[in-house]
């Protein structure tokens, strides 16, 4: 999967994104109640997005038969596949690219997936600049978890030199999936919280002015003040016993929000 630059995401702008789409930069302000769709919604459509392909079958109703299915023809159902099957998580995906791509986005029987529209002329119908569909599906969900300070933990195809290896290398998968989940549903990292919190402690932002920050740019924000606070911890204690170990490059180094 791509990796966008970091500095693109930091810079709160729109982001073309491999010549399929425009990822959307949302800002706090268009998730908050009033003025935006709401949390609620918000996490509805992070959850959609970060699906892989046994969680979508377990949506469906189908988890016995994705586990009863041999490993060798999963690979036969790719999770966009899977998830356009299925007409009522077909309308929520559409509900979730819509809030995180720019163009519009329409979903079309023939097709086969999400067709996407951009403004033409004063008197011209919309036009069609390019679709979401199996064959890209993977990539823009991954781009949109970015925007997000998120990762679909997605590396690409690939081999294995033995199915013990895969049935290894899957239940890794499994254990990952399950510890990510648990972290998402820590309240101390919510959304909510983290809000509260770089409100109560950065410099320049409030309860007043912090809905302007996108998803990633908090995120970024919440980690370097997390930075700075063990910073500070350990000058303290440098400076009491001048023994501990102190790097003083640690307050700019590289943070993955």
């Amino acid at each position: 999967m791509s990796k966008i630059d970091k500095g693109d995401l930091l810079s709160g702008s729109d982001i073309p994104f491999e010549q399929i789409c425009t990822l959307r930069a949302v800002k706090l302000k268009d998730i908050r109640p009033g003025s935006g769709i709401g949390f609620a919604s918000y996490y509805q459509h992070i959850q959609l997005l970060s699906l892989d392909e046994e969680e979508a079958f377990s949506a469906m109703g189908l988890a016995k038969e994705w586990q009863e299915l041999p490993s060798g023809q999963r690979q036969a159902y790719p999770l966009f596949a899977v998830l356009i099957a299925s007409p009522p998580l077909r309308e929520l995906l559409g509900r979730a690219l819509s809030f995180f791509v720019c163009e519009r986005v329409e979903y079309s029987e023939k097709a086969a997936g999400f067709l996407l529209y951009r403004p033409a002329g004063p008197q011209d119908p919309p036009l069609c600049v390019g679709r979401i569909d199996r064959e890209n599906y993977d990539r823009v969900r991954d781009g949109i978890l970015q925007m997000n300070g998120l990762s679909s933990g997605k590396t690409g195809p690939l081999t294995f030199q033995n199915q013990k290896a895969r049935e290894i290398y899957e239940k890794v998968q499994r254990h990952r999936r399950r510890a990510d989940k648990r972290r998402r549903q820590d309240g101390s990292i919510s959304l909510p919280n983290i809000i509260g919190a770089v409100a109560a402690r950065h410099p320049g932002y409030s309860l007043l002015n912090i809905w302007e920050l996108t998803i990633f740019q908090l995120y970024d924000q919440f980690a370097r003040l997390n930075r700075y606070h063990q910073v500070q911890v350990s000058a303290q204690r440098w400076a009491a016993w001048g023994k501990d170990p102190f790097d003083f490059a640690l307050w700019y180094k590289d943070i993955d929000p």
